[in-house]
């Protein structure tokens, strides 16, 4: 897969559903890389050399810069969870990061987005435990016929558990 952007990052930091920003101790952008501009949430001309403090709340980078900081300084490793309203992809967005300390002396912030595992792992809490067993077994291929011997079911019951599983799903 070729990168949408390469500006300052190399691409080898960035997962496919990923994006990776090259950061320093005051919050400016430095580098960008990703896959997919969707990720990118606005045009890498308008992040470039921009701070925290003018792409996001206030509030939120004061929550952040701080992580950066002590990254920078300390050379640790931090991770982040957090929510961003997408331009591209319309609705809000979960992110998984991990802020390292880059040998360029920046924060290297990498993250995925993991919308859809919060969804699922959302639904799976939701779900009885029948229904949770039922919905585990048709995910791994197994028939109504099959899922019914194992559990000690009738078809019909394993077809209104899957059922309202999927349901829930979409």
């Amino acid at each position: 897969m070729t990168p949408v952007l390469q500006l300052g990052v190399p691409i080898k930091y960035v997962r496919p559903n990923g994006v990776a920003f090259l950061i320093d101790s005051e919050g400016r952008y430095h580098g960008i890389a990703a896959h997919n501009e969707d990720l990118i949430l606005g045009k890498a001309s308008d992040i470039l050399g921009a701070t925290m403090y003018e792409l996001m709340p206030h509030a939120l980078a004061d929550l952040v810069l701080p992580i950066i900081q002590k990254v920078i300084a300390s050379g640790s490793t931090a991770e982040y969870v957090y929510t961003v309203t997408s331009l591209h992809a319309k609705g809000k967005r979960h992110r998984h990061a991990v802020i390292s300390r880059h040998v360029s002396g920046f924060a290297l912030w990498g993250a995925i987005d993991v919308t859809d595992l919060t969804m699922y792992l959302d639904v799976v809490s939701q779900m009885g435990p029948q229904e949770h067993k039922v919905w585990l077994l048709s995910c791994r291929g197994y028939s109504l016929a099959e899922i019914s011997r194992m559990l000690d079911m009738s078809e019909r019951s394993v077809s209104r558990f899957r059922s309202r599983a999927y349901s829930r799903w979409r």
